[in-house]
């Protein structure tokens, strides 16, 4: 569940390729005789409006796999060299063969090989520089918002706590508690009860920088800050699903009123 909330998978989505070697993968709106707009989907840019000339675009490969084919003429021979594999690059300089699954703002999934039962791998965005893409193609990722911490631990912890509401992810918590309530709600009640008094785990973290973990300041915000955001989201998952059943039983008499009036 966490995976189909946390992330927009690539190959659900509209892929632009362009004369210069990059890839853009978004949602195209609209295409004329002059450009293409689009909505960004994969990178830090999400949910971002944009438009490309028509003039400096090779191909489109829309997410029902059809493709169409414009400035091919344009392209680098060496642009159009298929590699074997994706490549990923990160900050260290170290690079590794894959193939790329998914790309999210903070997230890249990836697996070894297309094998049956080939393991998902998941690095933090921020320890990229870029991907080239077996086409080819590159995409570039932006780490230059990387958070340098004080020597106050009042202002880590403060940083710590803004990080676990913008980051922390609790969509598993609202749907396992708003499910359980339109089932029977003492039992959604307990559940979320349960699920906000205990300590949010370390390993369930998302951070900018994992290195901001090592600070205890910040950590502690974070943790604090991530308890909160359970309570909240269990909440919120109790209160719509006493809505949510309300509405169907107001509707199901109203149902039967109209039929036996």
């Amino acid at each position: 569940m966490f995976c189909a909330f946390s992330f927009l998978t690539l190959k659900s989505q509209d892929h632009i390729f362009t004369i210069n070697g990059k890839e853009i993968v978004g949602k195209i709106t609209e295409i004329n005789k002059e450009n293409i707009k689009f909505i960004f989907v994969d990178s830090l840019k999400n949910g971002q409006s944009d438009s490309i000339l028509l003039s400096q675009i090779y191909k489109i490969k829309y997410k029902n796999g059809v493709e169409e084919i414009y400035n091919e003429s344009q392209v680098d021979e060496n642009i159009l060299q298929q590699r074997e594999s994706d490549e990923i690059y990160f900050n260290n300089g170290e690079i590794i063969s894959v193939i790329v699954k998914e790309i999210s703002p903070l997230h890249i999934k990836y697996i070894l090989s297309e094998e049956m039962g080939s393991a998902v791998k998941i690095i933090s965005s921020h320890e990229v520089s870029k991907i080239i893409f077996k086409n080819g193609f590159e995409e570039i990722f932006s780490n230059s918002s990387k958070l340098n911490l004080s020597g106050n631990p009042e202002h880590n912890f403060l940083i710590g706590r803004q990080d676990a509401k913008r980051y922390f992810n609790t969509k598993e918590i609202f749907w396992a508690t708003y499910v359980t309530t339109m089932l029977y709600h003492p039992v959604g009640f307990a559940l979320g009860g349960t699920i906000s008094l205990i300590n949010a785990d370390e390993d369930n973290f998302i951070v900018l920088d994992y290195d901001l973990l090592q600070n205890e300041d910040y950590k502690k915000g974070y943790a604090k800050q991530a308890k909160t955001e359970k309570f909240n989201s269990a909440a919120k998952g109790f209160g719509v699903g006493i809505l949510t059943d309300a509405v169907i039983i107001s509707t199901f008499f109203g149902i039967i009123y109209l039929i036996f009036r």
